[in-house]
């Protein structure tokens, strides 16, 4: 009961904590799916902690960046990164890839996860002075003595003082945000501007002619929208059928957010290792028996040729050897010339049944004889 107990408040302080900062993973969500999220290793944790260290330094957004992942690295890029980012700030050792995996001991990463998520509590009220509540002095986290936090803000300082920061804190300050920084970077480059050279300064004059254009453009608009507005008059929405929707829709979003993150996670541990498998180097059994095939079919095709062939001789056989019976029986009787017409008739009708057979088989033979030519022929290529 302890043991569960423990596990509530950790995960009810946690998605407090999380909430507090603005978190898009625990919007939402219950709390017993915090847990899972911060110490079930997978694509989520790595995602958190993404997210943990971009609030804390928005300079770290662009050095944690999967973009920037190498295919070729034997170790997630990411966790790499990661790991470097964790011990500069002095929140584990260089080597300690198991604490960011999240497959260490649960005491070790909820003392990690405590400092992290603290660091970024601390940061985020620094730069909102709003934030009243994380502004008073004292201890950040109860679950650490005053002695261990000493020797941790020693081991903090020892890193920062040891470590070369330029690739993690950079000095550069951008002025543009990152898209039209790579647009302004491109036009450079399109009229033989390098990066290293000294940027030319715009004319003022163009920048107030483009200026004064934007205004009359804005203006132009602004008027049209007037126009629209006036036209039609647009229905005010229930505030509770708002509220209603925006409920409904955050609660589809955030199953949605679960659903693609255990996704993640089981792509990540159970089907990525069968992505990447090499094609299987098939031999040339394959084709052998296929060829094999083929040829039996052509035989057994000139089999049914011949037998067909076969009963329409035995049919044109019985036929003439009945036809002979009757001219026979004909001459050792005397038979009027009604009986010798109708025999006559008969004869003739057979002879005609006869002729259509024949003809009927001289077709089969000769497409029998153009399908074995044509078997040959294949055989002999094959060979």
């Amino acid at each position: 009961m302890a043991a569960i107990s423990n596990e509530k408040y950790l995960a009810h302080s946690f998605k407090v904590k999380l909430d507090a900062l603005g978190c898009p993973f625990t919007d939402g969500v219950e709390e017993t799916w915090i847990l899972e999220l911060v110490f079930k290793a997978g694509e989520a944790r790595i995602r958190l902690l993404q997210w943990l260290f971009s609030k804390f330094d928005t300079k770290l957004a662009d050095l944690l960046d999967p973009q920037y992942a190498s295919r070729d690295s034997k170790m997630d890029s990411r966790i790499q990164r990661l790991l470097y980012v964790a011990s500069m700030i002095g929140l584990c050792r260089y080597d300690d890839v198991d604490i960011i995996r999240g497959v260490s001991s649960k005491k070790k990463q909820i003392s990690f996860m405590e400092q992290l998520i603290d660091l970024v509590a601390v940061q985020d009220a620094a730069d909102n002075p709003s934030k009243q509540a994380m502004m008073s002095p004292g201890l950040i986290s109860d679950a650490m003595s005053v002695d261990s936090q000493f020797e941790k803000d020693c081991w903090y300082v020892d890193s920062l003082a040891t470590q070369d920061l330029d690739n993690v804190f950079s000095s550069r300050v951008a002025l543009l945000p990152h898209d039209l920084s790579t647009l302004v970077h491109r036009q450079w480059q399109a009229k033989g501007i390098s990066s290293h050279d000294i940027k030319p300064l715009p004319d003022v004059q163009a920048l107030l002619d483009e200026s004064t254009r934007l205004v009359d453009d804005i203006a132009r608009q602004t008027e049209v929208l007037n126009e629209i507005t006036k036209l039609h008059a647009y229905p005010q929405d229930d505030p509770r059928t708002v509220s209603k929707v925006c409920q409904t829709l955050r609660i589809v979003l955030s199953e949605l957010s679960q659903l693609v993150t255990s996704f993640s996670y089981c792509y990540e541990n159970e089907m990525k290792q069968w992505c990447n498998k090499t094609p299987p180097n098939l031999s040339q059994l394959g084709p052998a028996f296929k060829r094999v095939h083929s040829m039996l079919q052509k035989f057994t095709a000139l089999l049914q040729g011949l037998g067909d062939i076969r009963e329409s001789y035995s049919t044109i056989i019985s036929r003439n050897t009945a036809t002979e019976t009757t001219f026979s029986n004909l001459g050792q009787s005397k038979t009027s010339v009604g009986e010798l017409v109708s025999v006559s008739q008969a004869a003739a009708t057979s002879f005609q049944e006869c002729l259509s057979v024949l003809g009927e088989s001289r077709q089969r033979l000769d497409d029998t004889q153009s399908t074995l030519a044509a078997s040959t022929f294949s055989i002999l290529q094959q060979s």
